[in-house]
């Protein structure tokens, strides 16, 4: 309350001031129909940005009979119990397991026998926003990060058809390079290895010998050299 336009002061002895913090004009919901021993509704729950209840409205199938009332007051004093930050824990611990009329069997595997509306609505508010096995339903609502651009790379991104096409081209060109040197290394053999398979079709040509021997001369006759007088 306000004095003089201040703000009262706390008082030390009574609860701490709770301040209502409303949902938006826009928001986000989620709509859950139930069945009990007959009694139809629906359950429709308001979201905060963060994807935490911040309202909720229970709708009976039956207008105008005393169920529908009830559960239209409590709508309302849970919806406002949430927006002043009261935790959804502490309710559902609070209202679960209520015994009172109507209670019977539902038709959702996971909750089974309700042993009241506040029982079954309590329990499924629990299963779906505090259990964990179905916070999956509501991880769109909740506000995501920002996500970084990729690091740039050195590497061009090739897409899987040219890459497939590339590879058939590189095997192909190793494939022609290897039938050439193979034709080559034939071509070439004969003149290294005489037996090898070249040999026939490229004899070894050996270079024809140039040195002539010089004539033999006769030896002197024995009166031709007695003849010839001696050299003083």
């Amino acid at each position: 309350m306000l004095e003089n336009g201040n703000p009262a002061p706390q008082d030390p002895n009574g609860p701490p001031r709770a301040v209502r913090h409303r949902l938006q004009e826009e928001r986000a919901s989620i709509t859950h129909k139930f069945s009990i021993a007959g009694h139809e509704g629906y359950i429709t729950v308001g979201l905060y940005p963060n994807g935490q209840p911040g309202e909720i409205f229970i709708k009976m199938a039956k207008e105008g009979s005393t169920v529908s009332g009830l559960m239209d007051s409590i709508a309302t004093s849970i919806s406002i119990a949430l927006q002043h930050g009261v935790p959804l824990r502490v309710l559902c611990e609070k209202f679960a397991h209520t015994r009172f009329e109507p209670s019977g069997w539902t038709g959702n595997e996971q909750i089974g026998y309700a042993k009241s509306l506040m029982d079954y609505i309590f329990r499924w508010l629990n299963l779906r926003f505090l259990s964990g096995t179905q916070l999956s339903l509501f991880s769109s609502f909740a506000p995501q990060a920002a996500s970084l651009p990729a690091p740039p790379t050195m590497i061009p991104d090739v897409e899987p058809e040219q890459d497939a096409f590339a590879q058939n081209h590189l095997t192909q060109l190793a494939k022609e390079l290897a039938d050439r040197l193979q034709h080559v290394s034939s071509q070439s053999g004969g003149f290294g290895n005489p037996g090898g398979a070249g040999a026939a079709s490229h004899p070894i040509r050996r270079p024809a010998c140039r040195f002539m021997p010089a004539p033999l001369r006769s030896p002197a006759s024995p009166t031709a050299a007695s003849s010839t007088p001696p050299t003083p």
